[in-house]
Order: structure tokens, then sequence, then C-alpha cells
């Protein structure tokens, strides 16, 4: 058996999918554990908050439970086309924007006056992430 190293074009290391700047790919770990934190939150708060919503939008149990199904089908139709993104213009500016979009929709969400307004921006919500 050789010890030679090879040479050639396969002799390069593998090139980073992202260039952290110098940082250690663990940085990264901390941001995306906070937008999966967020995800979890998101959906059990809805959960939770079913009876006080039911309650104070005069909203039957149907339309209380679209709050979250439109939330989770809109996440899962977009996931796809906002990695895309993540591709083309890069995963901070996406991740980033999505934050502050994500702020926005949520403070929408809280100021909903009936459960139509909610359900709207309870997709617009998913739809940034």
């Amino acid at each position: 058996m050789s010890t030679e190293q090879p040479t050639g074009p396969r002799a390069e290391p593998p090139k980073a999918l992202v260039d952290l700047h110098g940082r250690s790919p663990w940085s990264i770990l901390p941001p995306l554990c906070l937008g999966f934190f967020m995800i979890m939150l998101d959906t059990t708060i809805v959960n939770v908050a079913v009876p006080t919503l039911m309650k104070e939008l005069q909203a039957d149990v149907t339309e209380v439970g679209w709050v979250n199904s439109a939330y989770l089908l809109t996440f899962a139709v977009l996931l796809l086309v906002t990695g895309r993104l993540g591709d083309k213009f890069g995963p901070r500016p996406v991740f980033i924007s999505g934050l502050v979009l994500f702020t926005l929709t949520s403070l929408a969400c809280g100021l909903a006056p009936n459960v139509e307004v909610l359900i709207f921006a309870r997709c617009r919500v998913s739809a940034v992430r």
C-alpha cells in the first residue's frame, strides 16, 4: 500500500457550503435552535389558547383549528422554497429577514380583531420562516 497523498483535483479538501468567515461551525447552532424553539413554542401556544380564542373571538372549534392548521400547512409548503432562497441569497440574510417578518406578523396575530384575520396572519407567520 502506498502512503502517498493524492495529487490533482482530488487533493483539495471539500469546500464548505457556507463561508463562516473563520468562525466555528458550532456558532450557527444557537440561532438555529432559537428558530426551532420559536416554531415549537408558536404551535404549542395556540393549542393552550384554544378556549380563550373561542371565547374572545367568538369562534367555534373548527375556526380555531384552522388557526393552527393554516400555520402548519403554509409552513410545510414553503419549506423548500425558503431553502432555495437561502441557497440563492445566502442563509444569513434569509434567516434575518424571516425573523424580522416573523416578529411583525406575530404582532399582527396578537392584534387580530377576529378569527379570520388571525388565520390570515398565521399563514403569513409561517410563510416568512
